[in-house]
C-alpha cells in the first residue's frame, strides 16, 4: 500500500476521507482523490491527475475528485479557470478535523478495488508514476 503521511498521523484508512472516498467509488475499481483549492500541493496536483484520468495509464478504472463542501464552489471555478475538464464532487460535510487537515497541505488518493475495500492510499502530490501504482493496486486481487 502506497503512503505519504507521516508516522504520527493516523493511518489513511482511518480518516473520514476513507469513508468519503468509498462513497464516491460505489463499491467498485476506481482511484478517489480528496483535495482542495486552498492546498498548492493539490492545485500542482490537478494537470496530472486529468491527464491520467484522460490517458491509457488508468486501465479505464475511473478517477473521481472531491472536495469538502465549503471549498465545492472554488474548486469549480479553479477546475473551469484552468480549462480542465475533472468532475468535482462535494464531501457534503462528511469530513473529520483531521481529514480537513490533512487537505491544507496535501492532496489524499484512494485506490478502491472490485469490492470496495481500499487497495491503495497516497497523500502528497500526484505525479503520473503515483497514480500508475494506485491504478495498479485497484486492478490487484483481494488477498
Amino acid at each position: 500500500m502506497t503512503s505519504g503521511l507521516a508516522a504520527a498521523a493516523p493511518p489513511l484508512a482511518e480518516l473520514s476521507a476513507a469513508g468519503v472516498a468509498a462513497r464516491i467509488a460505489r463499491k467498485r475499481p476506481a482511484i478517489v482523490v480528496l483535495w482542495t483549492p486552498d492546498c498548492l500541493a493539490c492545485r500542482k496536483s490537478l494537470a496530472e491527475v486529468e491527464r491520467f484520468a484522460a490517458g491509457r495509464g488508468s486501465n479505464g478504472i475511473p478517477v473521481r475528485t472531491v472536495v469538502p463542501a465549503a471549498a465545492y464552489d472554488d474548486a469549480r471555478e479553479l477546475v473551469a479557470t484552468r480549462g480542465l475538464a475533472l468532475e468535482v464532487e462535494s464531501a457534503a460535510g462528511e469530513l473529520d478535523t483531521v481529514s480537513h487537515r490533512v487537505l491544507l497541505d496535501k492532496p489524499v488518493a484512494y485506490a478502491f478495488g472490485r469490492g470496495g475495500e481500499i487497495k491503495g492510499a497516497h497523500a502528497g502530490l500526484l505525479g503520473a508514476w503515483i497514480l500508475e501504482d494506485l491504478a495498479s493496486d485497484a486492478m490487484r486481487p483481494s488477498d
